[in-house]
């Protein structure tokens, strides 16, 4: 009720100090006669002097931003302000807040406070922040400033043991201190071989804006740009959170190599461009490059069913819903095959697994070849051109007991593959051999290998 406890000389007030910061009037009521109890407002009517009461406004709004240089952030404006003061980043003025913090539950940051002086020698507060506190970033949002004075009751004497049963609290709100950038949970998918345009969630982001932009690293503002982003690796939005890959050099497609990788964010300043790899220092979460690994290779032979299994082909974020065409080239797409018609084939599910069926391949009459399987994912409406991810190299060979034969038409490319004849053998394969059987023995026709050569009338193996 702002009355003080009864005394002569020395005077006190119980409980935790309550009245905003500034300069007020001391009334003295005598407590006798007409004025005992001294109950009354107006009973206070000698002025013994006046009261300072010292501390920092509430209401105040600061903001920095993630990845960037949060120093000299103020002034904290109030009265009495020293530049020992304490002064904590938190998420709430509690005692439950700060000793959550003190168990390892909650996120705070202790601020660098500094003091200049202000409007009439008064003392102003500034305050720096160390975004990244033991490695753990602060999220994007809307944080606590809490300030503990530096005279009086000492800040040290808050018991924030977990389980203390210490009332003790000494900290007031000065304000909100808003920490922009974007959240820390988002997953980008991007498939290979295909646009990519990055959209980051709304949840756990805070005051995105125009221009920020995006890039992937193995490790955020540490070595280079993932290689095979789009262009020049950088995307950029107009609204916060809808990014595309923009520039005037370079592929439109994602080319690089499957697998996930971080999401780094940065947003354009006074020093900073967001131009180079170091800019990108904020990690928004996981970019996840979609698609088969390079290299895999996959062989059929004539004359017979061309399954690919999901246990022979492999990657990231393959599903049963993928498609498969089997092309002379993937990019630029050339085709078609001699033995496939150029037709997506549709990934079919098998237990837990799935596979490609290609088709059954003719044998007689048709030719070896070497061809790409252009991989779409099933999350993708592909069309022509649009299937230019290479998922393996798929070779086209003669089944054993055959043999190719080179130059058997004018075309150039790709060989007839004949029945191996009697006396030889014929192992198969894309440059499949025709052998003879060793002298004095002879093999019946379509022979596959060396043990079906049996000797001849009148001979005998030595």
């Amino acid at each position: 009720d702002g009355k003080s406890e009864t005394g002569s000389t020395s005077y006190s007030w119980t409980g935790n100090l309550q009245a905003s910061p500034g300069n007020y009037r001391v009334c003295w009521c005598s407590g006798l006669g007409d004025f005992s109890g001294c109950g009354n407002e107006f009973l206070y009517q000698h002025d013994v002097g006046s009261i300072m009461v010292t501390g920092p406004n509430s209401g105040q709004a600061f903001f920095c931003t993630k990845g960037q240089s949060c120093i000299n952030q103020g002034p904290i404006l109030g009265v009495g302000l020293r530049a020992e003061d304490q002064i904590w980043v938190r998420t709430g003025c509690e005692l439950s807040y700060a000793r959550a913090y003190a168990a390892g539950t909650d996120i705070a940051v202790q601020a660098n406070v500094s003091g200049a002086t202000g409007q009439g020698d008064a003392t102003d507060l500034y305050i720096s922040l160390n975004l990244i506190f033991q490695g753990v970033p602060i999220p994007a949002g809307d944080v606590a400033i809490c300030w503990c004075s530096s005279l009086g009751q000492n800040c040290s004497d808050m018991d924030l043991t977990p389980g203390s049963t210490s009332s003790v609290y000494l900290e007031v709100t000065v304000g909100t201190f808003t920490i922009e950038g974007p959240g820390t949970g988002a997953e980008i998918g991007c498939y290979l071989g295909q646009v990519c345009r990055p959209q980051l969630p709304r949840d756990g982001a805070k005051n995105l804006k125009p221009n920020d932009a995006l890039s992937a690293m193995e490790s955020c503002g540490d070595g280079n740009f993932l290689p095979g982003l789009p262009y020049e690796g950088i995307a950029t939005t107009s609204d916060g959170y809808n990014f595309e890959f923009l520039n005037s050099s370079g592929s439109p497609y994602v080319a690089t190599y499957p697998g996930y990788f971080r999401l780094c964010w940065c947003r354009p300043s006074n020093y900073l461009n967001c131009d180079q790899p170091s800019d990108f220092t904020v990690a928004a979460g996981l970019f996840v490059a979609q698609g088969p690994y390079s290299g895999q290779t996959h062989a059929c032979n004539l004359g017979s069913q061309c399954i690919v299994s999901s246990t022979e082909l492999r990657g990231v974020g393959l599903e049963s819903g993928d498609k498969l065409m089997p092309m002379v080239s993937c990019d630029p797409l050339l085709g078609p095959s001699r033995n496939f018609p150029a037709v997506p084939v549709v990934g079919q599910v098998a237990g837990s697994n799935h596979y490609f069926d290609l088709g059954e391949l003719g044998l007689n009459g048709t030719r070896t070849e070497v061809l790409e399987l252009c991989w779409c994912s099933g999350g993708w409406t592909c069309e022509g051109a649009q299937y230019r991810q290479v998922a393996m190299t798929l070779y086209v060979n003669c089944p054993p007991g055959w043999y190719e034969l080179q130059d058997a038409t004018s075309e150039t490319s790709g060989s007839l593959c004949q029945e191996c004849p009697v006396g030889y053998y014929c192992p198969g394969g894309l440059s499949a051999p025709l052998t003879s059987c060793p002298v004095g023995s002879i093999s019946p026709r379509g022979a596959a290998s060396s043990a079906q050569c049996f000797c001849r009338g009148g001979f005998y193996w030595v």
